[in-house]
């Protein structure tokens, strides 16, 4: 007699031996037979195949969904790639840059605004020159054109340190057009260095060498500087040889311990021989004449014998006395 699941509501026969294992046992009559369903007897490697094909299945079929959804144009999903990605194409890479996204675009801004600024300059506006090279430097600060049109479009303007600045940031660069310079270039860094020479006479004056003699050595740069695109300004060569003159004073002055030669930066009255003409004023050099320098920067010069006796003597001591501070540095 068959042997029933009482748990199940369609008979099922049951498997009672191995050997029918997966097989349906035998009936009489053939329309009562029904398929197998597999109990909790069934193998577990069998479920587990199962589950692997429906993984695979369900696999294959978002991949294929995936697929049909893919842009054909590559332009369609543009993805921006940071810089330092080394397997990045450069030529495929969208980084802004002030708005301006790829090196042909910047060049033709670049020179879109050269042109600008040349033909602000035919016209005389030199104020338009510079803004239109501010605008080039924003996107290439290092760009040597601009710097120099802008540097003498300062000096056409009277801003003459702006004007040296930029000037000598070419000197910096090794850029050929720093020896390119105009009259009006060379007007600015006269202008500069008179102004530091100013405020170099005014430090002396309040006793402070140290910073002064600073300012003196600044202006001797300069100079040395502005000849080296103007060899032949004589105005330069002139305020440079004048500046290194302060200049040697002020170190013998802060290595003078006797303070004579301090005294000769200030302004002092000297006299003719008459005694009835004085000159307030400092002393600057001695070669043919005794070289003045008045208050105001203007210069005066006197021979040596028709200077008061008293000065005359000043001026020996004061000869010696730098003399012999720069033989025994004190």
């Amino acid at each position: 007699m068959d042997q029933y699941d009482l748990n199940q509501d369609t008979p099922v026969p049951l498997i009672t031996s191995q050997e029918n294992f997966g097989e349906a046992p035998l009936v009489a009559d053939p329309s009562q037979l029904v398929p197998v369903v597999p109990t909790s007897k069934t193998r577990p490697w069998r479920r587990n195949i199962g589950a692997a094909t429906l993984a695979i299945l369900l696999i294959g079929a978002v991949t294929t969904i995936l697929k049909t959804n893919v842009p054909k144009d590559p332009k369609a999903s543009l993805i921006i790639v940071p810089a330092t990605s080394p397997s990045t194409d450069l030529k495929s890479r969208s980084i802004p840059n002030d708005g301006v996204s790829d090196s042909p675009t910047r060049q033709a801004i670049v020179s879109e605004k050269l042109k600008a600024a040349k033909a602000n300059w035919d016209a005389a506006n030199f104020q338009q020159v510079v803004d239109a090279c501010d605008e080039v430097l924003a996107i290439e600060p290092a760009h040597e054109r601009a710097i120099y049109v802008r540097a003498l479009a300062y000096a056409e303007l009277g801003n003459s340190r702006q004007a040296v600045e930029d000037h000598l940031s070419l000197q910096k660069q090794n850029s050929k057009l720093f020896k390119q310079g105009s009259n009006k270039l060379v007007n600015a860094y006269i202008e500069v260095v008179q102004l530091g020479r100013r405020e170099a006479r005014e430090l002396m004056l309040q006793g402070h060498l140290s910073k002064s003699n600073l300012r003196l050595d600044q202006c001797v740069q300069l100079c040395d500087y502005a000849l080296q695109f103007a060899p032949s300004a004589n105005e330069i060569n002139s305020l440079r040889t004048e500046a290194r003159i302060w200049k040697e004073t002020c170190d013998l002055a802060i290595a003078d311990r006797s303070g004579l030669i301090s005294s000769s930066l200030k302004l002092r009255e000297w006299r003719d021989r008459t005694e009835i003409h004085t000159i307030t004023a400092r002393f600057v050099e001695i070669d043919e004449k005794v070289r003045l320098e008045r208050a105001d920067g203007t210069k005066a010069a006197i021979k040596l014998d028709q200077l008061s006796i008293d000065d005359q003597r000043w001026l020996d001591q004061l000869i010696k006395r730098k003399a012999e501070v720069r033989m025994n540095g004190k």
